[in-house]
């Protein structure tokens, strides 16, 4: 779109006279400017600019205004969204009845409105009664009233009712406008129950409905030829899936006009949460999560429209390239008290609750495999990234739920594991990463990358892993998985990084390091293994995906998958990954994701847990006691109270309990090793009288090896001082040369 407003922090220089209307009467783009600063981001005065600094104590509504300023207003208006928005747009309470309201700011609203005015695709998710609608109502009035020439906007709607109301709100602000903003002519316009028409700048809205029949959805689409499209709750619309595809193949052609004519254009798709066993719900849903996940900090600080529309085509691993948005309740600014109170009035129970009240796509009633308490502990607890962090060369993104500080030092407080599900990097599966602390099995990050140069991903990769204090990477073993592995030997040397220590393998877990002599390299310095080592060894690396064995899909999804949930429940985190844990159902014997659905970072994450669970030589990687913080579920759940017998055991277990913790400590500081095997003998008698059920996450086993490892190092710093206070003979004077 070539018309020039104030989006980026860079539009500033093309208005040398605009200014932050800090005294603005709407305060809610005051709060809401605040609160993206809050949040991190540096381009948020966006929505508060003021092309006209003598426009800052004017009110538009007033009647008096002498023509020059009202000429003023409407120029401010045509350039200006914001001021629009901010300082003209009025709505009247639902139902009618009360006074009169300006736009109240919120993030859901300013998603909307910022990324269709870039020309980008949106995708806005939320609960029912949340005014959903408001920014794309808002958006067709300014289009068709006061900044579009010769446009015209599509709305599909599911069905008579809708359409009506719609149409009743749009003609509701366009009335609401000032009379000298206000370009509707009944002659000329008319009052049709189907349309708007703005002659006086040749703007339109149609409305359709869909129909029944294949054929009739078809034509349905094929009569929206409009530059813009808005398609309202269209999961819950019959043969939706034809009806976007023709509307598709009608609108590319008007959009790219619009495009050369500094013309808004754009496709929105605005709903609540759908059913992703419904064929309709299905369809949507797979263009939701093959979009790019919206994010203030990651496209409000883009530097331009073109880095930013790079980034969304990069994003894409669905049918189009759409930025997705799903605001919670509280994200709006609603209590939970106030929700309940709306799920109460409307008698909302069940998976019509989820989706109407909770965004959550639900399922059609098929089974999970994951038990629906951890679910719910999942689903609540999905934060947003606390950093996310964008490759300027490559637009490769990692969303962070660890602060950026933390980040940049490298993370030297944890030991990170990283799963990799691979694909070709060229629009279908996305290159995943999730990232997790090691100790605790928080989710810390997550990446999921679509279209990517595998050569040019392989050295972002190792410079990465590089960053940071003590990353493991476990890669799958297929597809370009063996390229990027290719790439990683040959790179993370170059760092100072042993392959055989950062990515996992097979050689140092069957032990063949110590067993077989053309592995004994393995034990020695990198720089000194030769090329011939590593074009046998290298397809020792990496998960390699079998039917049976220890790499079987079914130990991953059968055994681990369980045993992951339970780790990370509420600690999950990545928004992204909670829809596909929770997409996962159970067809027939055969567990699976739900139609239209994506499972690539779950592969990442399983990765991850089943190495921390199953690889038996965890030390070799520096992880010894891996999971030794993590609380399992059932230790974070609402406990039973337990009397009797059932108590007297409980405290017997608690009383083992700081015992271990108590010889653990002592185990770690000994430097005498009689001690240190008396230590170890009494943790094994301990060991066979703790229950499985409160062993959590971790083995005693793995502890103590922890502990031995730390010991290790305990002995090394001591005779490391040892050292150096011992007086060197060199200096002596007998030892002189004169």
């Amino acid at each position: 779109m070539g018309r020039q407003f104030i989006l980026f922090k860079e539009d500033w220089n093309h208005f040398p006279g605009a200014v932050v209307h800090a005294n603005t009467s709407n305060d809610t783009f005051l709060r809401q400017a605040e609160a993206f600063q809050r949040m991190g981001v540096n381009n948020c005065e966006f929505l508060l600019a003021l092309l006209n600094p003598d426009l800052a104590h004017i009110d538009p509504f007033d009647n008096r205004l002498p023509p020059d300023i009202k000429n003023a207003v409407a120029f401010e208006c045509f350039h200006n969204p914001w001021y629009y928005y901010r300082e003209i747009a009025r709505i009247e309470p639902k139902g009618g009845g009360g006074s009169v309201s300006p736009l109240l700011a919120n993030r859901s609203i300013v998603y909307f409105l910022w990324c269709t005015m870039n020309g980008l695709n949106v995708f806005l998710i939320q609960h029912r009664q949340s005014g959903k609608s408001v920014g794309s109502d808002f958006q067709a009035n300014y289009i068709t009233n006061i900044a579009g020439r010769k446009n015209a906007i599509s709305i599909l709607t599911k069905d008579d009712a809708l359409r009506a109301e719609q149409i009743e709100r749009i003609k509701g602000l366009r009335d609401l406008l000032p009379e000298y903003l206000n370009p509707y002519d009944k002659r000329k316009d008319g009052d049709p129950r189907e349309t708007l028409i703005c002659d006086r700048w040749g703007n339109k809205i149609n409305t359709a409905v869909p129909r029944s029949s294949e054929q009739q959805a078809r034509n349905v689409g094929r009569g929206m030829t409009s530059p813009i499209a808005v398609i309202d709750e269209g999961p819950f619309i019959p043969h939706i899936s034809i009806i976007v595809r023709a509307m598709l193949g009608s609108t590319t052609r008007a959009r790219k006009i619009a495009r050369e004519m500094g013309e808004f254009n754009y496709n929105a798709f605005v709903t609540t949460a759908g059913d992703r066993v419904d064929k309709s719900g299905a369809y949507m849903y797979r263009i939701y999560s093959g979009g790019l996940q919206y994010d203030e900090r990651l496209f409000l600080d883009c530097p331009n429209r073109e880095t930013l529309k790079e980034m969304v085509k990069k994003g894409r691993k669905g049918p189009m390239e759409i930025v997705c948005a799903t605001f919670s309740h509280s994200q709006l600014g609603v209590s939970g008290e106030e929700l309940e109170q709306i799920i109460v009035d409307n008698a909302a129970e069940g998976e019509e609750a989820d989706r109407d009240y909770f965004n959550v796509w639900t399922n059609g009633g098929l089974s999970s495999p994951i038990p629906e308490a951890i679910k719910q502990s999942m689903v609540r607890n999905v934060k947003e990234p606390i950093y996310t962090e964008m490759d300027e060369q490559h637009a490769y993104v990692i969303r962070w739920y660890i602060p950026e500080e933390e980040v940049q030092r490298g993370c030297p407080d944890r030991r990170i594991v990283a799963g990799m599900d691979t694909s070709e990097g060229v629009g279908n599966d996305s290159l995943t990463l999730v990232i997790v602390d090691a100790d605790t099995g928080e989710t810390i990050g997550a990446s999921d990358i679509n279209e990517a140069n595998l050569y040019h991903f392989g050295l972002w990769l190792a410079k990465t892993i590089a960053r940071f204090n003590h990353f493991v990477l476990i890669p799958e073993r297929k597809s370009s998985g063996t390229a990027l592995i290719d790439s990683l030997i040959v790179n993370l040397p170059k760092y100072g990084l042993d392959p055989f220590k950062v990515i996992y393998q097979t050689v140092t877990e069957d032990f063949w390091h110590e067993s077989k002599e053309f592995f004994h390299p393995v034990k020695m310095d990198p720089l000194a293994r030769n090329d011939t080592f590593y074009e046998i060894a290298k397809k020792y690396f990496g998960f390699v995906t079998s039917a049976n064995g220890r790499h079987s899909r079914n130990n991953l999804f059968n055994r681990i998958l369980l045993l992951a949930v339970k780790s990370s429940h509420a600690n999950t985190n990545d928004r992204k990954l909670v829809d596909q844990l929770t997409g996962l159902v159970t067809k027939g014997d055969r567990l699976d994701h739900a139609t239209g659905k994506h499972d690539d970072l779950v592969i990442g994450y399983l990765l991850v847990y089943w190495f921390l669970t199953s690889t038996p030589n965890l030390e070799w990687y520096g992880l010894g006691g891996a999971l030794g913080k993590c609380k399992q579920f059932e230790d974070v759940a609402e406990p039973k109270v337990k009397e009797g017998f059932e108590s007297f055991l409980d405290a017997q277990q608690l009383f083992y309990r700081k015992q271990v913790t108590e010889l653990i400590e002592q185990l770690e500081n000994t430097t005498d090793n009689l001690i240190a095997m008396r230590i170890e003998s009494r943790l094994d008698a301990i060991n066979q009288r703790i229950r499985d059920v409160d062993r959590g996450g971790k083995t005693l086993d793995a502890i103590i090896a922890a502990a031995k490892e730390k010991r290790q190092e305990v002995l090394k710093e001591r005779a490391k001082e040892a050292k150096k206070q011992r007086p060197s003979m060199g200096n002596h004077p007998s030892f002189r040369r004169w």
